[in-house]
């Protein structure tokens, strides 16, 4: 039996004994267990280059893909790209036997012309059509949309529909490749054009839909169309564009931005004129305008198209 002045020795002992065993115990299972995380920090001084910071308390290994084919395996790299464009960058932090992963899109050095095709990561390119919905700035213009009033300003949501009776016209998509490609995809087969073009001109004879009494009053339709394979644009960012009018002569639009096409291609319409004219420029719409009709042919007059495209999504 202990006397009480051992046994009040004792049990500090007792206690410090098992303070010791339980510090020990923590120390063979590495401590508090945090958990792995990662997140994506990153800055830019200029159009291409990315400053990146991988935020991973306890990790011991990195990996980046920064969305242009390249990798990294630092923590914090800096990453220099090529092109402008819109990349997807994944961040995965490791710890053994776990690990976790953040990802951010970034957009750089997003050019008009980037806007148009999604940049050189849009593996498939990026496609419009023409918005159903249209805009204020939607309209059809007798002459050169500057000399005379428009016809038809603006244009009613659903107008190519209810109108003048061409719904097919809103299924047509057109989609633009970074490198210049071009694709034209109609549901139907068929293209919005002017009765001009389709039914007077020599070997083009193939309307499809008139349309109604209206789109026939201002020389519209739509026709049999099977776009050729392997189209091909040119786009100028900036030209002076000379168009001959019927009634006005040469008009020429000065620093506007041009969208031309080779073999059947177009751009809105299927007409005389495979050239057309971005006036506005966004991520998601663009306003465009067209050329409707040759100058003075059958003494029709030229008009131009001002219409609203929307992304496909």
């Amino acid at each position: 039996m202990f006397k009480k002045s051992n046994l009040l020795k004792f049990v500090p002992a007792v206690i410090m004994a098992v303070l010791v065993m339980s510090c020990s115990d923590d120390d063979d299972k590495g401590g508090p267990v945090t958990p792995l995380s990662a997140e994506i920090s990153y800055s830019t001084d200029d159009n291409l280059s990315i400053s990146f910071q991988g935020v991973s308390p306890s990790s011991t290994e990195w990996h980046w893909d920064f969305g242009d084919g390249t990798e990294s395996t630092e923590q914090n790299p800096l990453h220099e790209y090529s092109d402008g464009g819109y990349y997807e960058i994944v961040f995965t932090s490791k710890k053994t036997g776990s690990e976790a992963t953040d990802n951010v899109r970034v957009g750089l050095n997003i050019t008009d012309y980037v806007m148009l095709t999604g940049g050189p990561t849009a593996l498939e390119g990026k496609t419009w059509r023409i918005s159903p919905a249209h805009s204020s700035e939607d309209a059809i213009y007798v002459a050169d949309g500057f000399v005379e009033a428009p016809m038809f300003k603006p244009l009613p949501g659903g107008v190519l529909d209810f109108y003048l009776g061409m719904p097919e016209v809103y299924d047509n998509t057109f989609t633009f490749h970074y490198d210049g490609g071009y694709e034209i995809h109609s549901p139907i087969a068929t293209a919005f054009s002017g009765i001009g073009y389709q039914g007077e001109v020599p070997g083009v004879d193939n309307i499809a839909n008139l349309g109604s009494d209206k789109a026939v009053e201002i020389g519209l339709c739509t026709g049999y169309y099977t776009p050729e394979s392997d189209l091909k644009f040119v786009y100028v960012e900036s030209e002076d564009y000379t168009v001959e009018t019927a009634e006005y002569g040469s008009v020429t639009y000065t620093d506007v931005t041009t969208v031309d096409f080779d073999k059947n291609g177009y751009f809105v319409v299927w007409e005389y004129n495979s050239k057309g004219m971005i006036v506005e420029q966004g991520e998601d719409t663009m306003l465009v305008h067209v050329h409707a009709a040759p100058a003075g042919y059958q003494g029709r007059p030229f008009m131009v198209l001002a219409v609203t495209l929307e992304v496909v999504k």
